[in-house]
């Protein structure tokens, strides 16, 4: 019987292993990333392209694109598609981001070639239709009018806006008419454009056996076609005032976000801005959770986060409090930038967030999908292990005075953008 009054022996973790991948070429040239530690007869395939919002002339093209891949096919309608694919106890899914847009299907490994066809006309054969863009539209417009009324969104949307100007496609802002400048014609052109073999990565994860790989490589027929070279050589343009307000009147709390620009996953201090941040309000016994929800109790909760995209990356402070404490707030966040920059993090503080931080790095190799997801961070920034082998000997060996100097390089309150949305009724 298991003493459960005695608690269990606390284990030190020294080292995380990344398992390695195989890479490998489909007939058509296309890399495939192989993922081969899976135990279960299940099998993921995404199938990632740049193809983002990023790579958009049009505003919410590429988001529109992306969602209507599975709204019909030259073969089947949405719903022959969806059926089709729950009969056979498979996933198939599409998502997008700032950068990439990707297909994604899980499958049992015995069910994939009756699955696979449906997963190529996808990606191969989409129609469009015209009556679904419309159905499209207007259902997320009728979200974003919802969301451009909440505080945290506004703030969300003004604080990119700030960070990189409204030319740059990081900046740039949706606005209600652009729903109503969206045709048919736009998504075709920018799927023709941007869904290449060439503009193309896969990664595939499970249990993957020669006949697995065989079968991917007949089902995806992409041609080799050349996608047409992007040249964005908008720079981001950020905005000469630090602080901004927008008023909303009568809101009982207010939504702010704080932050820069700053460093990207290739650059040396990076696994470093990584601990610092964790320390910060990268986890919920942070000192800015610590501070002002738990001792001052402003907000349910804050976070600090460094967010790395492709092209540029920022470091960003959110929360919602109070309205009649937003400055009070706003004071204390800019007290724990003071303090990491200035005072030594105790042994004691940083010991527990090198183990918090270990812990999660352990948790995100956990199978053959984690493993996938972890490269898929490192592969599409163009790093390699080493990346992975740095993070973990930072967060193994960083010191208090590596910690403080991390923040005072970054973390500076003189170019912080402040992005306050709420009603004048503050203190």
């Amino acid at each position: 019987m298991i003493d459960r009054s005695v608690a269990p022996v606390h284990k030190e973790i020294k080292s995380v292993n990344l398992d390695d991948y195989e890479l490998k070429y489909l007939s058509n040239g296309i890399p495939v990333y192989v993922f081969n530690t899976g135990s279960q007869n299940v099998v993921s395939i995404e199938i990632m392209f740049d193809a983002g919002s990023f790579n958009q002339s049009k505003p919410l093209v590429a988001s529109c694109t992306n969602a209507l891949l599975m709204e019909g096919t030259g073969k089947y309608s949405s719903q022959q598609i969806n059926e089709a694919v729950d009969f056979y106890g498979s996933f198939l899914q599409t998502d997008i981001t700032k950068d990439c847009a990707s297909v994604a299907l899980y499958a049992l490994n015995k069910q994939l070639d009756s699955v696979l066809p449906y997963l190529n006309e996808v990606l191969l054969n989409p129609t469009f239709p015209e009556n679904e863009l419309q159905i499209h539209l207007s259902r997320i417009k009728q979200q974003f009018l919802v969301n451009i009324e909440k505080n945290s969104s506004i703030a969300r949307r003004e604080f990119l806006n700030v960070l990189y100007g409204d030319n740059h496609p990081y900046g740039r802002k949706a606005e209600v008419e652009f729903f109503d400048q969206i045709d048919r014609e736009d998504l075709v052109h920018f799927w023709v454009k941007n869904y290449t073999a060439k503009n193309c990565k896969i990664f595939l994860a499970g249990k993957i056996t020669s006949e697995v790989f065989k079968s991917v490589d007949s089902s995806i027929s992409f041609p080799s076609a050349n996608s047409e070279e992007l040249n964005h050589t908008t720079e981001p343009v950020s905005a000469k005032k630090f602080k901004h307000f927008i008023e909303k009147p009568n809101s009982l709390q207010s939504a702010i976000r704080i932050g820069k620009r700053t460093i990207g996953k290739s650059h040396h201090d990076f696994a470093k801005l990584h601990v610092v941040n964790t320390i910060l309000g990268g986890y919920f016994g942070s000192r800015l959770m610590s501070n002002i929800r738990e001792d001052k109790g402003y907000t349910y909760g804050i976070g600090s986060f460094v967010a790395p995209q492709k092209h540029d990356s920022y470091f960003g402070i959110s929360t919602e409090v109070g309205a009649d404490v937003s400055q009070k707030a706003i004071n204390e966040i800019y007290k724990e930038l003071e303090s990491l920059r200035t005072e030594l993090v105790s042994e004691e503080e940083l010991n527990l967030v090198k183990s918090y931080l270990m812990g999660e790095l352990l948790k995100s190799v956990d199978g053959p999908f984690s493993v996938a997801e972890r490269w898929k961070g490192i592969i599409l920034f163009d790093l390699d292990k080493s990346y992975f082998d740095n993070l973990v000997n930072t967060i193994l060996n960083i010191t208090p005075i590596e910690v403080r100097d991390i923040a005072e390089r970054y973390l500076g309150s003189n170019d912080m953008y402040e992005v306050l949305v709420g009603s004048n009724n503050m203190n």
